[in-house]
């Protein structure tokens, strides 16, 4: 029976050894993370789809919206309560804020992605709205929907 060998040392040797190095590192690139539920949605102009997001208390969520419309569009939630937010946007000039943000807010490009990941703290309904003059005001509007846990 043949022994598979790393510079000289067996491989389970080796990979004994390296076992440490090798969590440390894959918790130090994100990938210990636990997983987020992903929920698509894509906006339109003037519209988003699906309507209605649903989420659960305590579990983390990554919305990835879609821009498939002509001009920038972006993704507002007020008074939600959420931690670990990370938003990462996909536009290609900046999106130009004032003031201050809401708890969730993440801005695309046509043709790209962007995503906002994060954990609901408590349940509730909650708007989401774009904030591109008079698109909220047109209807580009969506409900996400944080759920309790089920025991």
């Amino acid at each position: 029976m043949k022994t598979w060998q790393v510079r000289g040392v067996p491989i389970q040797s080796w990979a004994r050894a390296t076992a440490p190095f090798v969590a440390a590192l894959a918790v130090s690139c994100g990938a210990a993370n636990t997983s987020a539920a992903r929920l698509p949605l894509v906006a339109r102009d003037i519209a988003y789809e699906p309507a209605r997001l649903v989420a659960t208390v305590g579990e983390p969520v990554e919305i990835a919206m879609q821009n498939v419309g002509a001009i920038d569009h972006d993704l507002n939630v007020d008074g939600i309560a959420v931690r670990d937010v990370e938003a990462r946007d996909a536009t290609t000039g900046g999106h130009g804020h004032a003031g201050k943000l809401p708890a969730l807010h993440v801005a695309a490009s046509p043709g790209k992605t962007a995503t906002v990941r994060f954990v609901p703290t408590a349940p509730g309904t909650f708007e989401v709205w774009c904030s591109v003059p008079g698109h909220r005001e047109a209807g580009m509007l969506a409900v996400l929907e944080v759920r309790e846990a089920r025991s």
